[in-house]
Parts: C-alpha cells; structure tokens; sequence
C-alpha cells in the first residue's frame, strides 16, 4: 500500500491538475507554479513514492505499475475526476503509464522532458546497469556531494547555480532520504519501466509535450512523438535545459495556461 502524502492550491471546485514531480523533488517542487496555476484549478501535488514523505509497505510499490494503480485509487478515494495531468521527467513517466493504462481518467495532460520508455531490450538492459550503479552510489557518498554532480550533467547546464532559487531547490532535495531515492531509482529507473512507445496510440486524452530547446535527447523524443500522434503536440522552450519549468517558469506557466484554456 502506498500512502501518498500530497499538498493542494486553490478551490477544491475547481478543474483538477494532478501534478508529479522529477527524481530527487517533491510537491513543494511545484508551489510557484500552482500558486499561479490555483486561480483557476486545483492542483494537488503528490510526493511520489520514495520522495517526500509518502509513505510505501514494499519495495515493490516503488515499481510503476503500483505507483500508478495507487494513484488512481487516490483519486477514485478522493473523488476526483475529469482531471488535467501534468508530470515532469520522471513524474512524466509515470504520466505516460497512466495515460497509456487509463485512458479515460484524464482529459489533458502536460508532459515535461520525459520519455515513454527505451525502445529495445538491449537499451533497457544497459540502463538497468547503469541506475543500478548509481543507486549504489547514492548510498555511498553525501547526499550534498551526488546533488553537486548530478547537477553538473550537461542536462541541467542552462541552470544558475549561484542563484537563490537553485539553493533552495538543493535544499529541498538533501531532505529526501537517500535509501528511499536509491530504491527509487532501482525500481522506477527509465531502465526498469516497461516500454510504451507501442501503446501510445491508445492515448485519449490530448497531450502537451515540453522541453528545452538546450535538451536535445528530450526534445528529440518528443518531436518523433508528436509528429506521430495527432493528439500529441509539443512546445519548445527557448534557452533552458531539462528542468523547464524551473528555468523559465514565466515561458514555462504561460505555456501551460494557454493550452489549458
């Protein structure tokens, strides 16, 4: 069992948003957003399991499948329907499993530089191996100084890491428990996720794909999906990277609102 623990913004009346954060965040990760957002939805953002305090039973709940099952019971508990969705990088995967698996919960949904999966076996073998590694690494070293490389990657190099903002998002992230992030990254890793590239036609609800301009991989993949798709668009964002949202949130809420309407 999966006890989510979650936080809210605006009129509970109002549109649902369900929002989803990235590996190493939380819902917090998302209150400037909503506080702009809460005008005319209520967004609910949720600590996926391992992050923030969400509580799981298992290790299995970190795996996908049960995180997505146990967010549609947290909906269905929470009376909550003909909601909008919005994930970022892994909370987006976790987007793609819902979207793909439920086709009728949602009715739009805002996927921020993520992926649907790997593509061939031998892909997700190697990346299996490769979050393995940094699971293990994780638990290893401080969680200051992983925070201090995973933030040097070239994914995140449009991001100002002198600026106020990157502090407190730092912050934020060496309070996550790291045993809980490395069972995070074994378990719902883009390696261990099963692939969805085959079933994104049974998508329903009409989707936004962003990402940054900077992020090629990202924006590669999405540029593939949407030219397949016809319910699947996607915006480019100007000189940011992976975390889109943080980089340019004025670009970034603007875009989100827009479509939206």
């Amino acid at each position: 069992m999966i006890d989510f623990s979650y936080k809210t913004y605006g009129d509970k009346n109002s549109q649902p948003l369900i929002m989803l954060h990235g590996f190493m965040g939380e819902s917090s990760d998302f209150d400037s957003l909503a506080n702009r957002l809460q005008e005319n939805y209520y967004c609910i953002a949720i600590d996926l399991p391992g992050h923030g305090q969400t509580i799981v039973d298992s290790e299995t709940d970190y795996i996908i499948e049960k995180t997505s099952e146990a967010l549609i019971q947290f909906l269905d508990e929470k009376k909550i329907n003909n909601s909008h969705l919005l994930g970022y990088s892994m909370g987006g995967r976790v987007a793609y499993y819902l979207l793909t698996h439920y086709p009728n919960v949602f009715h739009k949904a805002i996927i921020e530089s993520s992926s649907p999966g790997l593509k061939t076996e031998q892909e997700k073998i190697e990346r299996v191996q490769k979050d393995l590694f940094l699971s293990k690494r994780m638990r290893m070293e401080p969680i200051a100084q992983f925070l201090d490389d995973w933030y040097s990657l070239d994914l995140f190099s449009s991001i100002d890491k002198n600026s106020e903002a990157y502090n407190k998002m730092i912050e934020r992230k060496t309070k996550n428990n790291i045993d809980n992030l490395a069972l995070s990254l074994k378990y719902n890793g883009t390696g261990a996720m099963p692939s969805m590239w085959n079933m994104l036609a049974e998508i329903t609800a009409e989707v936004l794909l962003i990402t940054g301009a900077l992020d090629k991989k990202y924006t590669s993949i999405a540029k593939e999906i949407s030219s397949e798709h016809e319910n699947i668009s996607h915006e480019i964002i100007d000189a940011t990277t992976h975390n889109v949202h943080f980089e340019n949130e004025e670009q970034y809420y603007k875009t989100v609102e827009n479509y939206l309407k």
